[in-house]
């Protein structure tokens, strides 16, 4: 499979494109706000924080497992690379939630440090970029032979799939249980340590990755356009919390918001693809039904159609009580006018004949009208006695003889039509009642009009016969 055509290899659409830069607009308008107020302090909300990093870690998961399941199923390397990158946030965030000081302990869980929460988030907002700019470069590396280029790809990512949450992992070890052998970025709520010794290697990580993966991508594809916008956030996010400088500062808890915009955004897109795949599978599914059933060369229903449609108008008709009448249509010595003009000839002939007979029960409420096979057409009549069906009949012979489609020259004249019509009627009863089954007697009623079309042809053709 071609890159174009793995999932997720779309061009963005206009409306997509907007969308995102409005998004962008967004995030830097309440940025720059928060930019300039950062420093103010707010009151400490106890439920906030488990709640942002909740949605961090259901949404970076949820992330990661559709990219896996895309990579997986369309074969996309970058996908796979891609659900490595955003396992990494999931992993931090959840093992953030039980450390940092005051969610469920002062100090937090699992032995943690006062330092534990805060390197975590250090990894966390320096890693993920360079990951994502990681996943970037790898599936884009050149390979050995053009032809083993896909295998050699797929092996390659396969072995680096898995980087992400083994980094996650012992950064999260480390973080917890030997946080002593890190220095201190923190003190009572000031982030002045982290400012100045990690402050502009965290925003470059973030501005770097932001700006390689715009140049490397050119944003092309969907998922290209919408982790860009996730990249914007995450940075964003990273220089408020810096310049707030303290926990639960303006800067802080904008930050986090925005922290939250970026691990869903790519969720979202992905939502959102899924759900017009599955419109696409609709309409196929929709578009492949109705091919089943068309006749290709005359766009008439074709015999499957014609056995559904029969089968739903008797057992109608057995229940309301009401006639049910079908015409079988036969083309006179039509075996002639492909041997004397060719098929072309004749598939044109048969296009002709069924636009006639569309055109002549156009009218006629619930008529249908199908390619049986070969040279032979079938009516079904709802609601019609077999008086009315022979005038139908007639109505369509003439109608055919006077349209003029010249015969084979061994016929000579105009090309004409054979019909033969049944009519299926029982009385109105419950169903209980009904000691012979539907199908039967609608079988009888086909065979009844085949016998009246041969009866035609054998008195000569270009006539009509009844049961």
């Amino acid at each position: 499979m071609q890159e174009t055509t793995e999932l997720g290899a779309s061009r963005p659409s206009a409306r997509e494109r907007w969308g995102a830069t409005l998004v962008v607009i967004a995030i830097a308008a309440i940025a720059g706000w928060a930019f300039v107020n950062a420093n103010v302090a707010l009151p400490e909300v106890k439920p906030f924080l488990p709640m942002f990093l909740t949605m961090v870690v259901l949404s970076d998961s949820l992330t990661a497992y559709l990219l896996l399941q895309r990579a997986r199923i369309g074969g996309e390397a970058f996908s796979g690379m891609l659900a490595s990158a955003y396992a990494f946030p999931a992993i931090i965030a959840a093992v953030q939630l039980p450390t940092f000081p005051g969610v469920f302990s002062a100090t937090g869980l699992l032995g943690a440090s006062s330092q534990t929460a805060v390197w975590l988030w250090t990894f966390w907002h320096a890693g993920y970029p360079l990951l994502i700019l990681f996943a970037l470069l790898v599936t884009r590396l050149p390979t050995q032979h053009p032809a083993h280029r896909r295998a050699q790809r797929a092996g390659r990512v396969s072995a680096l799939r898995w980087i992400g949450p083994v980094l996650a992992a012992g950064v999260a070890l480390v973080c917890v249980r030997q946080s002593d052998l890190l220095p201190p970025l923190i003190r009572e709520g000031q982030y002045g340590n982290l400012v100045h010794a990690l402050g502009v290697p965290a925003i470059g990580a973030n501005l770097i990755g932001l700006i390689a993966y715009v140049s490397v991508t050119r944003v092309r594809r969907s998922i290209d356009l919408w982790v860009a916008v996730a990249l914007v956030a995450a940075l964003a996010d990273a220089i408020l919390t810096l310049h707030g400088g303290a926990r639960y500062s303006l800067g802080w808890y904008v930050a986090r918001l925005l922290s939250m915009v970026s691990s869903a955004v790519v969720l979202c897109m992905l939502v959102a693809d899924i759900t017009r795949l599955y419109e696409a599978l609709i309409h196929a599914n929709q578009a492949l039904e109705k091919q089943a059933q068309v006749d290709g060369l005359t766009k008439l229903g074709n015999r499957q159609a014609f056995e559904e449609r029969w089968d739903v108008e008797c057992r109608r008709a057995t229940r309301e009580g009401i006639p049910l009448s079908v015409l079988m249509i036969d083309i006179d010595h039509f075996k002639q006018i492909n041997d004397s003009y060719g098929h072309a000839r004749g598939d044109a002939c048969l296009v002709e004949i069924a636009r006639v007979l569309a055109e002549c029960v156009r009218r006629r409420a619930g008529a249908f009208v199908a390619r049986y096979g070969g040279e032979e057409f079938i009516v079904i009549l709802p609601n019609t006695a077999a008086t009315g069906a022979q005038h139908v009949a007639e109505f369509v012979r003439t109608t055919i003889e006077r349209a003029g489609i010249p015969a084979a020259p061994a016929v000579g004249g105009v090309v004409t039509a054979s019909i033969g019509h049944a009519t299926y009627q029982q009385d109105a009863a419950p169903a209980q009642s009904k000691r012979q089954p539907v199908r039967e007697d609608a079988a009888i009623v086909l065979n009844l009009a085949d016998q009246a079309l041969y009866a035609a042809k054998r008195g000569g053709r270009n006539r009509v016969a009844g049961a």
